[in-house]
Parts: structure tokens; sequence; C-alpha cells
């Protein structure tokens, strides 16, 4: 987070470690799931690091929808993109639904 360290670890400037881009993951998740719902598991891959200045987005799409021992269970595709819309942590996520 400084940018003296940041230069020194190879970078233009201070840096957000990896959990900056998973903490905006599980923020996606839990602000759409609200309280009628649960994360079951999550997993991304840290693939770019977000510098100072850079605006990062986390995002997501649902791709399946299923029903497990009376649990509705949903699954995305999650990821963090830049500002030109790379992806910088592309991942998956199975959240439940309360009933």
């Amino acid at each position: 987070m400084d940018d003296e360290a940041g230069r020194t670890a190879g970078y233009p400037t201070a840096f957000g470690m990896g959990g900056v881009q998973w903490s905006f993951l599980h923020n996606l998740l839990r602000d759409w799931l609200g309280d009628q719902g649960r994360i079951v598991k999550a997993a991304c891959q840290f693939r770019a690091p977000n510098v100072k200045g850079m605006t990062v987005t986390a995002k997501g799409v649902v791709t399946a929808k299923r029903t497990e021992n009376g649990t509705q269970l949903i699954d995305l595709d999650v990821w963090t993109e830049d500002q030109n819309g790379n992806k910088m942590a592309p991942g998956s996520a199975t959240v439940a639904l309360d009933s």
C-alpha cells in the first residue's frame, strides 16, 4: 500500500494484495444474496494486481441452477476486472438460497 514498496516489488505504484480483490468478490455475492442465502463455496485465481489509481469492479453471472436435498443452489462465474474490461481474478461460486 506504499508506492516505494510497490516499486521495490516491481510495480509502478502501491498495489493491493489479492485479498482486496477476494473481498470485492465476497461483497458482490453477499450484496446479491442479501439475507436470503449463503455462500457455499467460492474460488478465484489472482492473475493481475490492482495498482494505485486503478478502478476494479467485481462482476458475476449465473451459470446454473439446481436443487440438491431440498436446497436451491446457484452456480456463478465471478471475476474482478479493471477499467479496461480486463479480467484480473476469474473464479466461480456456489450459493444456496434459504427456503
